[in-house]
């Protein structure tokens, strides 16, 4: 068994594997447009696809810090500030999303109702 990216003419069958699993794997076709996106692809010794997977580059953002005298309003106007022109430099380069790890349910909400996130569950790797 190897892996290595799918050729352009794999494609097709890449999106067919996505399709057929969309629920499961919880499938957004978005991503097969984003500038990033390249496709690893598992075969067996013979070459046959055992499974694809996308891979796009995104920005994350993390570990968000405050000045101490910062009232709510501040603090919520500097992370917006910051936030809009990350997006706007991640979009010049590619990236078509951008994670927020937080774990303030305070600044959850925030970003759900004010700065258009939504929720996902993601797993973590260091490498």
């Amino acid at each position: 068994m190897r892996a290595r990216w799918a050729t352009l003419w794999e494609i097709p069958q890449a999106i067919s594997f996505a399709i057929a699993n969309a629920v499961k794997g919880a499938l957004d076709h978005r991503i097969f447009s984003y500038p990033t996106t390249r496709i690893m692809r598992s075969e067996d010794d013979e070459g046959n696809a055992m499974a694809y997977l996308p891979v796009h580059t995104g920005a994350i953002l993390e570990s968000l810090g405050w000045a101490d005298a910062l009232d709510a309003e501040h603090k919520a106007l500097a992370a917006v500030v910051a936030s809009e022109e990350i997006e706007r430099e991640a979009w010049q380069l590619g990236y078509r999303e951008v994670f927020f790890i937080c774990s303030d349910e305070r600044t959850d909400e925030f970003c759900e109702k004010r700065l258009g996130y939504e929720r996902v569950h993601a797993m973590r790797k260091r490498l």
